[in-house]
């Protein structure tokens, strides 16, 4: 429960950080107000070191390798999937390894990362639109708060690790009726 109020927390703090009236364009519903404040060379480097973390944990959860993708996720870890359930780390560490859908494999239609000082951050990200196997098989996103945390440089991605995901199934829209 301890790690829910810290969650919102985060939360809360990245949506303060840096929101602001977004130009229009074709961004899925709601992303619009996902704008962050321009980065500082210290922000873009943060931001470089997190985009790198997830392209290595892809890779080692493509090519499931168990130990190195543990090493991305901090022990105390938690998932909220799309669906519902919470899992740890080490449930987490056996969906990667499994042939069920998970976040982390999935292609990124979208993302934003922030700051939050110099050990935090928080990306916001939507996959490609995907068919969710199901039996109803609803064709939608997964949007995904993923919260990291910078401990010891031997840790994760140079002291980068995964502390948080919190995602949630988008569907299509249906078309109104009568059309």
């Amino acid at each position: 429960m301890k790690n829910n109020g810290a969650i919102c927390m985060v939360f809360l703090s990245a949506v303060l950080l840096g929101a602001s009236a977004a130009p229009a364009q074709s961004l899925p519903e709601g992303l619009e107000f996902d704008r962050p404040a321009p980065k500082s060379p210290a922000e873009k480097r943060l931001e470089a070191d997190i985009l790198k973390l997830q392209a290595q944990l892809r890779a080692a959860a493509v090519a499931k390798d168990r130990s190195e993708t543990a090493g991305f996720f901090a022990d105390d870890a938690t998932v909220t999937l799309a669906n519902g359930p919470i899992v740890s780390k080490d449930g987490r560490v056996e969906m990667l390894m499994g042939p069920w859908l998970a976040f982390e494999r999935m292609d990124y239609a979208s993302q934003t990362i922030r700051a939050l000082g110099d050990r935090g951050a928080v990306a916001l990200v939507n996959t490609t639109p995907f068919i969710r196997p199901t039996p109803d098989k609803p064709k939608g996103i997964i949007r995904v708060m993923v919260v990291y945390r910078k401990g010891a440089a031997s840790l994760g991605y140079h002291g980068w690790q995964v502390v948080s995901e919190i995602g949630i199934f988008i569907p299509e829209k249906s078309a109104a009726p009568g059309t």
